[in-house]
């Protein structure tokens, strides 16, 4: 479509730079430049009334913002005022080195003329972002804030640690520390000083209490995934590779979303940030260290499960057996087959010379392969599955 066969009242075309308090509005008409509009409160009612009138002026609505901390509350609410939006990612968007003027108005001009390149020419410039459904972001809330629980309960066992030591209080009971042996000698631990007592004694009690949010994160955890969307059914698959338990499966399921959005699996290693960057020029090539880009989580995961793969592969009886109950043959054989290569490529880079680190990140990065092709698989498979129940 151009710019002469389309109506200027078809199409209403706006980008929105949100922030916590603020909405900066900007239109991109159908012939001519992009312009600021208005600034609004960031709350529901506001932005009801302002696209109330627009919905019932244009045929079509279509909105444009970049993801960020508000989330994609706006996004769920402009979709039932039947409005098109794009949440995308900031990142990706092109930006002219020569320009030096940034502000909230520039901003949501620039993404209102992105968004009327590609709703009117088709030139794909703006890079989506997915959404997550409310089941899935729920699951996902809740990962993060068990998340959160250990990084506490890990730095206040630290706090104890150091306490201890400047205080002259060495463990030798045990090789490693935080055992119940080590705990029961903590309690009875004895400073000398009832103030120095006292705030020890409030640092145990902090860390217990945290402790207890952390379990009571995994039972309900097990609740939630329940009741959740098929997304559960993946998450049980993903569980038949080693390396992947429980609680990794579903995390990696819940910040992901769908694998299929991910055309192949290098763009999901790419996403999680597993793949070497890279600094090349005419005859140079240069690559350097894995970028970090994206999913921290998901990338941490993925080098703790690949830590497994020294260990010998189990025969595909034993291996069978160890698998949840009811995935299907198809992601039992990926897993199977997985364990092996893995096995195989991390014992080989040993062999070469390579350290432990740089296989570990080589097998966490064929992982993710793997993890993607059950991925897409299952949702093939649960997809089907539900056609064929409505039909």
């Amino acid at each position: 479509m151009t710019h002469s066969t389309a109506n200027s009242q078809q199409f209403g075309l706006f980008g929105l730079d949100v922030h916590k308090k603020t909405i900066v509005i900007a239109q991109a008409p159908v012939s001519g430049q992009a312009k600021f509009v208005q600034t609004i409160s960031n709350q529901s009612q506001m932005v009801e009334d302002f696209f109330a009138p627009r919905v019932q002026k244009y045929e079509q609505v279509h909105a444009v913002y970049e993801a960020g901390g508000c989330g994609y509350v706006l996004a769920r609410q402009l979709e039932k005022m039947g409005i098109k939006t794009l949440v995308v990612a900031p990142s990706k968007i092109l930006k002219a080195p020569g320009k030096k003027v940034k502000n909230d108005k520039k901003d949501a001009e620039n993404l209102a003329r992105l968004l009327k390149n590609q709703v009117l020419l088709g030139q794909k410039e703006l890079h989506e972002v997915i959404p997550p459904d409310p089941q899935d972001e729920i699951i996902r809330e809740k990962v993060r804030q068990r998340d959160a629980f250990k990084r506490e309960a890990k730095r206040l066992q630290n706090q104890i640690m150091a306490m201890l030591l400047r205080h002259g209080f060495h463990y030798n009971l045990t090789k490693t520390t935080w055992t119940k042996t080590y705990r029961s000698w903590l309690e009875r631990l004895d400073f000398g000083n009832e103030k120095l007592q006292v705030i020890f004694l409030g640092y145990l009690n902090f860390l217990n209490q945290v402790e207890e949010q952390v379990e009571a994160c995994d039972l309900e955890l097990k609740t939630l995934c329940a009741d959740w969307n098929d997304q559960q059914f993946i998450a049980q698959a993903l569980q038949c590779f080693r390396g992947i338990s429980f609680l990794s499966s579903v995390t990696i399921v819940a910040e992901i979303g769908r694998f299929s959005r991910f055309q192949s699996a290098p763009l999901l290693m790419g996403y999680i940030g597993l793949t070497p960057s890279e600094y090349s020029s005419g005859d140079s090539v240069i690559r350097g260290r894995i970028s970090k880009t994206g999913n921290k989580r998901i990338r941490t995961l993925a080098v703790e499960a690949a830590c497994s793969a020294y260990r010998i592969p189990k025969s595909l009886k034993t291996f069978r057996a160890s698998c949840p109950k009811g995935v299907p043959e198809q992601v039992i054989q990926m897993a199977y087959k997985a364990q092996i290569r893995l096995h195989n490529r991390y014992c080989h880079l040993i062999h070469k010379g390579k350290s432990t680190q740089v296989a570990r990140i080589a097998v966490a990065r064929e992982l993710l392969g793997f993890l993607w092709a059950a991925g897409v698989f299952m949702e093939a498979h649960l997809n089907a599955k539900r056609q064929t129940q409505v039909a």
